[in-house]
């Protein structure tokens, strides 16, 4: 079983149906218009086509989501979170005398 030091560390690896959130988003997304298109051009071999497709684009996410995890060049979140006001000026104890 995983653990997670932080929350944060939760929201690198959140997925839904295998899928990260915005290639879910894209997915469902994908899924909505195709679902006016069968609608409004009410073709069986239309529908056919389109469920082929929708199937295809969520397998092909999957595959894609398998191939870069392997692959990771930057990193997306910080190693620290922190609440703490950033002051652009210089604290008086840290100047030269």
């Amino acid at each position: 079983m995983k653990r997670y030091i932080a929350y944060r560390d939760i929201r690198k690896e959140a997925l839904i149906m295998g899928l990260p959130l915005l290639l879910f988003a894209v997915q469902i997304a994908v899924l909505v218009l195709s679902l006016l298109i069968a609608i409004f051009a009410f073709n069986l071999l239309m529908i056919l086509v389109l469920i082929v497709m929708n199937i295809g684009l969520y397998f092909g996410f999957l595959h894609y989501t398998r191939l870069t995890r392997r692959v990771t060049f930057i990193c997306v979140f910080p190693k620290l979170i922190s609440n703490k006001p950033v002051n652009p000026y210089p604290d008086e104890s840290n100047e030269p005398v």
